[in-house]
């Protein structure tokens, strides 16, 4: 079933049917599927400790950081190539910063806490939670980028671009296993905010698919609160 076809169903009706196509294309893109599978792939079978090194802390920061840049820099260069398109880039910057920046400003604070303290060990179970949340909302931002240029011209780049990066994230994060509990001495806890409902229901919705993402959510919550 066509997305297109999938939005007429919850209520959204044709309105969208450009974007949606755009999207659709988006979804059935090689990049995009890739991406569905690096993070489905760490999703089931990347299993941490929830204890860390603090250079294995910061090695995922630092590039996150990277990748949450240049994201910002594909939806900012995006056209405004539809009557609402400054707020589906609203909508999908805003998504990077509750999954990736907020949360990444508390790890940033556990790695000085354990330098201040000579500390060897991050205590972080929602370290996996928050590499998995944070690579879709990265990947969510690539496509809404995409889905705004398609409308005026189709442009893989961006898509290109989203793929290299959560490939690097996705190799990189595997092979973090951390420290094993019994090792886990000379402690210092991160101050993790747990993902509440509303986060749940974005974590399980199949609408947290790199290629649905934050423009879905935007446009269903658009029409939802109109």
């Amino acid at each position: 079933m066509s997305y297109v076809n999938a939005l007429s169903r919850i209520g959204l009706g044709d309105e969208y049917a450009d974007q949606m196509k755009c999207l659709d294309r988006a979804n059935a893109s090689t990049q995009v599927r890739a991406i569905d599978s690096i993070i489905g792939n760490l999703a089931k079978s990347w299993h941490p400790t929830g204890y860390y090194r603090p250079a294995e802390v910061q090695s995922l920061l630092d590039l996150f950081a990277t990748e949450a840049e240049e994201a910002g820099k594909a939806l900012a260069a995006a056209p405004l190539s539809t009557s609402d398109a400054e707020s589906a880039k609203r909508q999908a910057f805003e998504d990077v910063g509750r999954k990736y920046l907020d949360q990444s400003q508390a790890y940033r604070r556990a790695l000085a806490d354990a330098k201040s303290k000579g500390s060897n060990v991050i205590d972080a179970p929602g370290l996996k939670d928050w590499v998995i949340r944070s690579m879709q909302s990265i990947s969510d931002a690539y496509v809404t980028a995409t889905v705004l240029q398609c409308r005026q011209s189709w442009v893989e780049k961006w898509l290109d671009r989203g793929y290299r990066g959560m490939a690097g994230i996705g190799a990189v994060a595997a092979r973090i296993i951390g420290v094993a509990v019994d090792l886990a001495v000379n402690v210092v806890k991160a101050a993790e905010a747990t993902i509440g409902i509303a986060g749940a229901i974005i974590k399980y919705a199949p609408y947290a698919a790199a290629g649905l993402g934050a423009y879905m959510l935007y446009v269903f919550i658009k029409k939802k609160t109109a």
